[in-house]
């Protein structure tokens, strides 16, 4: 997603790290991804600017 949406995303806890995901989005924007996301996983996110801050 960093080389894609040209953004850095931060974890703030490394049991984040081990999360997996894998899935196929076409047109979708990065907030819509994250919320897919979001859906088979509990975390948080924020973006700011061109940061993403992952937490749970």
């Amino acid at each position: 997603m960093e080389r894609w949406f040209g953004v850095k995303v931060y974890l703030a806890d490394k049991k984040l790290k081990a999360y997996r995901f894998t899935g196929t989005f076409k047109n979708e924007s990065l907030p819509q991804i994250l919320e897919a996301l979001k859906v088979t996983s509990s975390f948080r996110c924020e973006i700011k600017g061109n940061e993403v801050f992952i937490n749970q």
